[in-house]
């Protein structure tokens, strides 16, 4: 978990390099990146847009885009690129956590785009680290090689190739469609 130097490093970080995604592991390592070009910037944004059409359509919870920091219990703090939390968990969030990224919040579902500067093996170690901070299941998707990934809790990584993907049992009705995503 990170200790109060690596906490001031985070913080110094986000002023040093604005316009970039600043994340920082479990064990306190900052990765500074910069954001997305058009065409990650594209994909990112179908699945937010299909996401926030379910949840609007049943209400049952709060989407988040990539500026979100979320802060796991771990200490990591990362940005994702569509998260998703039931709307109970957000209405108990406490108002400090929810106005700065000084709360442990946890998502329950991760969305991670792959762009084309993106390393493959650096985003699954991201999405293992979503699920080691506490969320249910994370998906990695990968333009690149039109494959996704499903991470969750004690379980094997799940690998898909279809065009559409039935979201967790706990999003009752979530489809993401990822035909668009994949021709983005």
């Amino acid at each position: 978990m990170p200790d109060l130097l690596q906490e001031d490093a985070y913080d110094n970080a986000t002023r040093l390099y604005p316009g970039h995604q600043i994340e920082m592991d479990h064990a306190g390592n900052i990765k500074v990146a910069p954001l997305s070009g058009p065409e990650g910037g594209g994909r990112e944004a179908e699945a937010i847009i299909q996401l926030g059409i379910w949840n609007k359509q049943t209400q049952v919870g709060k989407v988040f885009s990539s500026q979100t920091v979320f802060r796991l219990p771990n200490g990591a703090k990362l940005l994702p690129d569509v998260a998703w939390m039931p709307a109970d968990q957000w209405t108990h969030t406490d108002e400090q956590t929810s106005k700065t990224y000084r709360g442990v919040l946890v998502p329950a579902f991760v969305i991670e785009v792959r762009s084309q500067t993106d390393n493959l093996s650096e985003l699954e170690d991201k999405c293992r680290e979503w699920i080691a901070g506490g969320v249910q299941e994370a998906w990695l998707i990968d333009p690149l090689t039109r494959k996704m990934q499903i991470f969750r809790p004690n379980s094997a990584i799940e690998v898909m190739a279809g065009e559409v993907a039935n979201g967790p049992s706990f999003m009752p009705g979530f489809v993401l469609n990822l035909q668009p995503i994949w021709d983005d």
